[in-house]
């Protein structure tokens, strides 16, 4: 936000310094427009009101914080968060439901008014959840498949994800040839048609990169390039940084929630936006 502003100007210092320092001549590059901090500071608050059509000289940063299970009955835990500056109470609506979600609500209202400090809410939509569903390996001792809890994963590890729920079962195993390697059955099939050979699969918020190397109907292979964690488990999030998906940005249960949301929330939250119809389409919905 403000310090692409002022980085000339730094580097420029520091060569300045580094060549001082060795003896030699320096001469600032004066065909490059320098603002400094204060000046990316100003236009930053310009650019602000510009944008939330505002006309403000100060803009103070909000505290959010992520409101967990016991905010739906520990008042007082609402309150220290409060008192500690907390400004947003953010509920996220992947997980829960709705009587739990207005007990927290209530509990939050509560403790504001008691404090007699405003709180802003927050809610993030849920959206469509890519995640791994299920894995399960071969076990060479009996031939049979077998559910996992998690696998090891390394560096040029193969595995082959799946579209229907695999659970060990050895009658639908996918038409490309995958031997023995781990079976990755995944939350939204979808994604495995949009994949193409040589996009990136990232699993636990890019812990874990792979590739897609072949493709069949029903499944992919891909190969381990980075693992910054040793094991993969199920319920982890699936990034794919190089897919056109043809998922929906807005799901049938985000349409069902926005009621909700737009009677009780200040901010909403809404992910795997990718063109400028699907804001178009939140707009006509919150209408």
């Amino acid at each position: 936000g403000s310090g692409a502003g002022y980085v000339f100007d730094n580097v420029s210092n520091a060569l300045k310094l580094a060549k001082l320092l060795a003896g030699k001549t320096w001469e600032k590059d004066s065909s490059v427009t320098s603002i400094g901090y204060l000046g990316s500071q100003l236009l930053l608050q310009e650019h602000v009101n510009a944008l939330f059509k505002i006309e403000k000289k100060e803009h103070d940063t909000k505290i959010m914080v992520t409101m967990p299970d016991e905010a739906v009955d520990n008042l007082d835990l609402l309150k220290n968060l409060m008192l500690e500056g907390m400004k947003v109470a953010r509920i996220n609506l992947s997980h829960g439901n709705r009587e739990l979600w207005q007990r927290m609500l209530d509990n939050i209202h509560l403790a504001s008014e008691t404090l007699g400090l405003p709180i802003k809410i927050y809610m993030d939509l849920p959206g469509p959840k890519i995640r791994v569903s299920g894995i399960s390996t071969f076990n060479e001792n009996n031939g049979k498949w077998v559910s996992k809890k998690s696998i090891a994963i390394k560096g040029e590890d193969q595995l082959c994800l799946r579209k229907d729920g695999f659970k060990g079962n050895t009658a639908n195993l996918p038409e490309i040839d995958i031997n023995t390697i781990p079976q990755v059955s995944v939350s939204l099939p979808q994604i495995i048609d949009d994949l193409q050979i040589g996009h990136r699969v990232f699993f636990d918020d890019g812990a874990i990169e792979a590739k897609v190397v072949s493709k069949s109907s029903e499944s992919l292979q891909i190969s381990i390039i980075n693992a910054y964690k040793g094991k993969l488990r199920p319920e982890k999030g699936i990034n794919l940084p190089d897919t056109s998906l043809s998922l929906p940005s807005l799901t049938h249960e985000d349409l069902e929630l926005l009621p909700f949301v737009g009677e009780h929330a200040d901010v909403l939250g809404y992910s795997f936006v990718r063109k400028p119809e699907d804001v178009a389409r939140l707009y006509v919905e919150l209408q």
